[in-house]
């Protein structure tokens, strides 16, 4: 059984080390005088609503599936790499050749 109060400790630390950039962020729209306080907590409140709303869809699926499948999700971002890779090495050319100019010696 699921200890309750050691992973809502642990869902709180999680949730709190995850937005510290997010304190920055709100500090840099809190000194831009164009925006409106209202409209900045408004956005952090339904930003934050997004997220919880979509943690929670992503668990209920987690749940419906079988044991073995969510592990393959880390395939997910393997693929994606390799996919690039192969993109690069098909064209021939590196990041600094797409383009890019390069600074003169």
């Amino acid at each position: 059984m699921l200890d309750l109060p050691a992973a809502l400790g642990v869902a709180v630390v999680v949730f709190a080390s995850t937005n510290v950039d997010d304190v920055f962020v709100l500090a840099a729209f809190f000194a831009d005088p164009r925006l409106r306080v209202r409209a900045i907590v408004l956005g952090q409140f339904l930003g934050i609503g997004a997220l919880v709303a979509a943690s929670a869809a992503a668990a209920c699926a987690w749940l419906a599936m079988p044991d073995g499948y969510p592990a393959l999700l880390g395939v997910v971002p393997l693929a994606l790499g390799l996919q690039k890779l192969w993109g690069l090495r098909r064209s021939g050319r590196s990041e600094t050749e797409d383009g890019h100019d390069e600074p003169a010696s």
